[in-house]
C-alpha cells in the first residue's frame, strides 16, 4: 500500500506541489524628491498621507541670494539706453551721408566727404547690432537667473501622495539629500516570484486571482513576466498591477496570488 501511495505521489506532483505565493504591494510609480541645490530648507510639507497635485511645491530652499541675482540681471535686461543710442547715432550718421550725398550732386561737397558718411553709417550700424546682440545676452542670462531660481523650489513631479517627509525646516541639505518621497496609490504593483510549473497557465488570462489582507479577491491583471528563471528557486519574477481608484488599499500591504493550475 505505501508503495503505490509513493508512486502515486511521484506520478502527480504537481497537484501535491500546488501552493500560493505572497508579495507586498508597492505604489507603481514612486520618486525620493531631492534639490539640485544646496542650503537651507525654508518650508515642506509636514504630513505624510497628503495628496498633491503635479507642479504643487512640497519643499522650497533659502532663494534670497539667488532672488537678488535674479533682480539684479533684469534690471539689466530691461535697459535699453544702450540700443536707443545706437540708433540714435545711426539715425545722425545717415542724416549726415544723405546731406552731403545732396550737396556732392550740387558740387557743394568732395567725394570723399560722402565715402566717409558712408563709412560712419557702417560703424553705427554695427554698433546698433552689436548694442541689440548685448541686450540679447543680458535677457539670456536673465532667463537663465529665473531658471536657476526655480531650482529651490521642489515640485511634485505628478499627482501622487505625500509617503515619507525626511527633512524639516531650518535643515541644511545638499543633492543628495532625499527630502520627499512621494507615490502615485491609485495603481499598486506585486513583483512575485512564483514556481515555473505556473509559466505555462499565466498568459491564458492575462490576469491571476489573488487575495488581500482584508480577506478581499480580485483578478490582478498580469503586467510583466520575467523571460529567465532563477537558478537557484527555480521561479520566475512576475509583476502583476492592482487597481486602487478608491484607495482601499495600502503599500506594504501582502497580495497572495493563487495557485493557477
Amino acid at each position: 500500500m505505501r508503495y503505490f501511495l509513493l508512486a502515486a505521489i511521484l506520478a502527480f506532483p504537481t497537484a501535491l506541489a500546488a501552493q500560493d505565493v505572497t508579495a507586498v504591494l508597492e505604489p507603481a510609480q514612486s520618486v525620493e524628491l531631492r534639490s539640485t541645490v544646496n542650503g537651507r530648507v525654508v518650508s515642506i510639507t509636514d504630513l505624510e498621507g497628503t495628496m498633491v497635485q503635479a507642479g504643487d511645491v512640497i519643499a522650497e530652499i533659502d532663494g534670497a541670494v539667488q532672488r537678488a541675482r535674479v533682480a539684479l540681471t533684469q534690471i539689466a535686461a530691461e535697459a535699453t539706453g544702450t540700443v536707443e543710442r545706437a540708433r540714435t547715432l545711426l539715425t545722425q550718421a545717415e542724416f549726415r551721408r544723405d546731406r552731403l550725398a545732396n550737396a556732392l550732386k550740387k558740387g557743394a561737397a568732395q567725394s570723399w566727404e560722402v565715402e566717409v558718411a558712408e563709412q560712419a553709417v557702417a560703424v553705427a550700424e554695427a554698433d546698433l547690432t552689436v548694442a541689440k546682440d548685448d541686450q540679447d545676452r543680458r535677457a539670456a542670462e536673465l532667463a537663465l537667473e529665473q531658471a536657476t531660481l526655480s531650482e529651490f523650489e521642489i515640485r511634485a513631479p505628478f499627482d501622487a501622495t505625500v509617503l515619507d517627509v525626511v527633512v524639516d525646516p531650518g535643515e541644511i541639505v545638499d543633492t543628495a539629500t532625499v527630502l520627499v518621497e512621494v507615490g502615485a496609490l491609485d495603481t499598486l504593483l506585486a513583483t512575485a516570484f512564483v514556481p515555473l510549473e505556473w509559466v505555462p497557465e499565466l498568459p491564458k488570462t492575462g490576469a491571476i486571482a489573488a487575495s488581500f489582507e482584508s480577506g478581499a479577491r480580485a483578478d490582478v491583471v498580469i503586467r510583466a513576466i520575467d523571460p529567465r528563471v532563477d537558478p537557484a528557486s527555480r521561479t520566475v519574477r512576475v509583476i502583476v498591477e492592482i487597481a486602487n481608484e478608491e484607495g482601499l488599499l495600502r503599500p506594504g500591504e501582502i497580495l497572495t496570488l493563487r495557485d493557477p493550475r
